[in-house]
């Protein structure tokens, strides 16, 4: 994807068919937690490297992930399915990790999604954590100011 990104003037052509399947269908079998870990970890080590293919590709996998939507996975007989999201079980310290992650994503769309702050709430609501749920009423303030 990388090397599709620089030889695109402004990434006007998408990813290649084959080489775009396989990436997503990679994210399919990783957690959101996951995805968004291994983003950050790849935004400190290289930062401002990510090509807005792969962000949009990542993206649109966590918010599949969290969202009630499911995600599209291809079959052993190549036929597409939505696959409903798997439970994403968050222990506080992970919860507390998860919403850091959020906040530090270079993924602006996922940042900035009423989705993921929606689920973060559900997760602080069942956990009974107070600090997150003040996190979380600070994203949305910020999110009406600037909208």
């Amino acid at each position: 994807m990388v090397v599709n990104d620089f030889k695109t003037y402004g990434q006007y052509r998408p990813t290649p068919g084959v080489l775009q399947v396989d990436f997503k269908q990679a994210l399919t079998e990783v957690s959101a937690f996951d995805v968004l870990e291994a983003t950050h970890l790849f935004a400190q080590a290289f930062p401002n490297t990510l090509q807005p293919t792969v962000v949009r590709h990542l993206s649109r996998s966590i918010l599949a992930k969290l969202g009630g939507g499911g995600e599209e996975v291809i079959t052993a007989d190549n036929t597409m399915v939505l696959r409903p999201p798997r439970d994403l079980l968050l222990t506080k310290e992970d919860l507390v990790k998860f919403v850091e992650l959020v906040q530090a994503t270079p993924l602006r769309r996922v940042r900035e999604s009423s989705v993921v702050w929606r689920f973060i709430a559900e997760k602080a609501r069942r956990l009974q954590m107070g600090e997150v749920l003040k996190t979380v009423e600070l994203q949305a303030a910020a999110a009406a100011a600037t909208a």
